[in-house]
């Protein structure tokens, strides 16, 4: 379209017999997909403002699977804008209508999901002045599936620029979940209060033209505290269960060295590292337990995984 305006519009069909999985992952099939897009950018603004471009987008989508059950409906308005200083921000107000979901239950029928308001907010703050020091801050509110609770998170990930070739981040982020929805088996559903942390920081050392130097580290914990036992009805509801489901907590860790030498044009030698762990445990009377940042601290003791890799890929001219 001419002008600061521009529209989108997409229809995608998937039967049950398409699998693609051989030229790229495929998350499901059998579905309709449909999507109008429309969206206004603003990239004249005046001299005194501190935004140098902003584009607003409004957002309506619509996915069902071959039986016609709604499995997304999404209504969005978002914003993106850079701003002068060389940061920006991101942000969107979304109402999520309800709708089924045909595989959590691995077979045992379909889930209906109730809908509700979903915020959430990226705001990321520039270098002052070519200075040491960047962030980013991101908060966000999600609707819960089962009730009409709503699950929140918060992160800050500061970024620290050593020179222009080296760089750290250390990003933080936490989750309270009031409505945590899992499978446990058969028909039977629990819905866990749960508090999350996730801790992340990448180390970029770009050495010279040929050479790079990337750590990558992810530790998370997780402690799950059982709200209500449910159980699945013949009309996709969730209703009140006395299943015995119990609480538990969850420690994951990764964590990779990797180096990078080019020796030719799309040609490298990487030498990786790396090492990590899963670790599922119940976790009767949460408040008598260890405290989130300590399930955190344990993560960096697993060693389930420790694989060193060197791979040679070299480009012959013909």
């Amino acid at each position: 379209m001419p002008g600061p305006w521009r529209q989108q519009y997409f229809f995608v069909q998937v039967d049950e017999r398409s699998n693609l999985n051989d030229l790229g992952f495929q998350d499901r099939n059998n579905f309709r997909y449909l999507e109008w897009e429309t969206g206004f950018r603003e990239d004249q603004l005046s001299e005194k403002s501190q935004v140098a471009s902003r584009a607003w987008e409004f957002e309506v989508l619509h996915q069902s699977n071959g039986e016609d059950f709604p499995l997304r409906r999404d209504i969005t308005l978002q914003l993106y804008s850079e701003r002068c200083d060389g940061g920006n921000l991101f942000g969107f107000v979304r109402q999520r209508l309800p709708v089924y979901d045909d595989r959590i239950s691995r077979g045992n029928g379909i889930v209906r999901f109730q809908g509700g308001p979903q915020l959430y907010l990226n705001r990321v703050l520039s270098r002052k002045d070519q200075g040491a020091l960047a962030w980013a801050l991101i908060a966000g509110v999600t609707p819960g599936r089962s009730s009409e609770r709503l699950n929140y998170n918060l992160g800050i990930e500061p970024r620290l620029f050593l020179s222009d070739t080296m760089d750290v981040n250390f990003g933080l982020f936490a989750t309270r979940a009031n409505d945590f929805l899992l499978w446990r088996g058969e028909k039977n559903f629990g819905r866990f209060k749960t508090r999350r942390l996730d801790l992340v920081s990448n180390f970029n050392w770009f050495i010279s033209e040929r050479q790079e130097l990337r750590i990558k580290l992810e530790a998370i914990a997780l402690q799950a505290e059982l709200d209500q036992a449910l159980l699945l009805q013949s009309n996709g509801r969730l209703s009140a269960s006395s299943v015995d489901i119990s609480d538990f907590k969850l420690k994951n860790l990764g964590f990779q060295i990797r180096y990078r030498y080019q020796l030719a044009e799309l040609s490298d030698l990487f030498l990786v590292y790396s090492r990590g762990g899963n670790a599922i445990a119940d976790f009767y009377a949460m408040e008598d337990h260890e405290a989130l940042v300590d399930t955190l601290s344990d993560s960096f003791s697993l060693r389930d995984s420790d694989q060193f890799l060197a791979k040679f890929a070299y480009r012959f001219d013909f």
